[in-house]
């Protein structure tokens, strides 16, 4: 009896170690697999990226995927951006390669001055330091690269999403800032009041240098694209013409035309009022060589340009501008409108209908 009770009482203990064993091999596969899945969430591509260009370009490394705005990152930020311009006049390509830099954040179409302050000049709450206001732009950012977000949708299959490089991510954060050039104009168009109180609060909870984009296009192209979309039966999209099927729609011109040198008035008055520290970008020759003026902008900001960087946007950008102008009719009288207005700017003067 005792041998076989001696027995029975090893089978329960080699049982139990049986047991043991099993619970501690599923126990150690479970956790296993907890730690694998965070490693894969925290090392996808960057947004708006596809795994088939990492192979093409550099991909950030996984230690720097989605990074967070912290107070110490917001500390490290040495200069804020904005853009100043004109729908259609290309500066949403300058952004999306600033926002492509390891070093740059730029949100598009944001609007950060109609969020900062009230109809009536009063400030808003919500962003009550810097680190909301950079959150905010961040969160923008990344909110262009998403299946439908603007950086990444166009009637013509040509995206504003850069692969293989930084947009909506960041190594060591040190320019941040807002592309919604037609927009901060408007602001300043119809509340200058609002407009200023906004800047100087920017000023004041930034607390570093702010730099101004002006982005700069020939007229005659600016009016002839806006013109060619409010013709477009289908919104958000130029209408399809040629050389042989111009447009001819003057009242669409000159309602372009008009608003254009109304932004630029606006432009040349909130320049001297706010006395902005502005960098002046011509379309034309950014186009036409794209590193050059990456360079100069990089270096107005402060920051490296590395050559893959600009080895990449340099693949992003068309090889000429697109001279729409040639694809609307221009009556005599229109066609003097627009070069006797075009002389009272500075940034246009050097524009003619034949300028290439």
């Amino acid at each position: 009896d005792v041998k076989q009770r001696h027995a029975g009482v090893s089978m329960q203990h080699r049982k139990i170690a049986i047991l043991v064993t099993v619970l501690t091999v599923v126990f150690l596969i479970a956790a296993f697999g907890r730690l694998y899945s965070r490693v894969i969430q925290r090392s996808p591509l960057p947004v708006g990226r596809h795994h088939h260009d990492v192979s093409n370009h550099s991909a950030p490394p996984a230690s720097r995927r989605e990074p967070r705005i912290t107070s110490q990152v917001a500390d490290g930020v040495k200069r804020f951006v904005f853009f100043v311009g004109y729908a259609r006049s290309g500066h949403s390509i300058v952004a999306a390669l600033m926002d492509a830099h390891p070093n740059m954040v730029v949100a598009h179409e944001f609007d950060i001055f109609k969020a900062l302050v009230d109809d009536d000049g009063s400030a808003r709450p919500r962003f009550a330091d810097k680190r909301e206001i950079y959150k905010a732009l961040l969160q923008s950012s990344r909110k262009s690269l998403q299946s439908e977000g603007i950086r990444v949708t166009d009637s013509k299959g040509y995206t504003l999403s850069v692969d293989g490089l930084w947009q909506g991510n960041f190594t060591d954060l040190k320019v941040i800032g807002d592309k919604a050039g037609g927009k901060t104009v408007q602001v300043y168009l119809k509340a200058p009041l609002k407009m200023r109180a906004a800047y100087e609060r920017l000023k004041r909870t930034a607390g570093v240098p702010i730099t101004v984009l002006h982005v700069v296009r020939n007229p005659f192209d600016i009016v002839a694209t806006g013109a060619l979309y409010i013709a477009s039966p289908v919104q958000g999209k130029k209408k399809n013409v040629s050389l042989s099927n111009k447009l001819d729609k003057e009242k669409y011109l000159t309602e372009k035309a008009n608003e254009c040198f109304k932004l630029a008035s606006s432009v040349s008055s909130m320049i001297k009022e706010l006395k902005l520290d502005v960098m002046e970008i011509h379309h034309e020759e950014f186009v036409a060589n794209p590193r050059e003026v990456l360079l100069k902008i990089c270096g107005k900001l402060g920051v490296d340009c590395p050559e893959e960087y600009l080895r990449v946007c340099e693949e992003k950008v068309y090889q000429s501008p697109t001279n729409t102008r040639n694809l609307v009719v221009w009556t005599p009288t229109l066609h003097a409108y627009m070069t006797e207005n075009m002389k009272k700017f500075p940034f246009f003067r050097n524009y003619q209908f034949t300028t290439t």
